[in-house]
């Protein structure tokens, strides 16, 4: 009983922090980056849960397209992509502006993401499920892929599948519910 004695003596701090977790940054609280610009995103998967411009979350986000971006609206943290906040996985390194630009929904361990993509379109260029391939993505078709499941996700659905016996349904089930809880798909 000392223990819960000792919580209780600091619950409401406990309380305070829960909340703030919860709500917005401190008014006029700038840019953890930048300095500059004003904090209003953060990623749910970094540590610390700190405030950035979007400029400057998009860019810490290059190698990190599949986190969750989250944004503050003015009363709430609402999810938004990183596409949104002009975020683009470049995998043409050749030809630069000849690139095929386009959306596509990858499937990750975390829920499914909507990301833009820069797939390269030189002459010299592999076809685009072979980029896809080649950047740890395994495209659902060979011509003109738009959805993709990473290496990450398919080895995750394994050990899932080994461990708990359950079924693709309920692995894809769970990442709808990751996406949006409220509204699944």
């Amino acid at each position: 009983m000392p223990a819960l004695g000792e919580f209780s003596k600091l619950e409401k701090l406990f309380e305070d922090e829960l909340l703030r977790r919860e709500g917005p940054f401190k008014p006029g609280e700038r840019c953890r980056d930048c300095l500059q610009g004003s904090a209003v995103s953060r990623c749910t998967e970094c540590f610390g849960r700190q405030g950035f411009c979007d400029a400057c979350i998009a860019q810490a986000h290059k190698a990190l397209p599949f986190h969750r971006i989250q944004k503050w609206n003015g009363l709430f943290f609402e999810r938004v992509t990183l596409t949104k906040l002009g975020a683009i996985l470049a995998f043409c390194q050749c030809c630069g502006s000849n690139c095929n630009r386009r959306k596509i929904t990858v499937v990750h361990t975390n829920g499914l993401h909507e990301v833009e993509i820069g797939l390269c379109a030189g002459a010299s260029a592999s076809p685009h499920f072979i980029q896809l391939l080649q950047h740890d993505m395994f495209p659902a078709t060979i011509k003109s892929p738009v959805t993709a499941v990473t290496f990450d996700c398919l080895r995750d659905f394994h050990q899932h599948s080994l461990c708990s016996k359950k079924s693709a349904y309920d692995y894809v089930t769970k990442l709808a519910r990751s996406t949006d809880n409220v509204v699944p798909m």
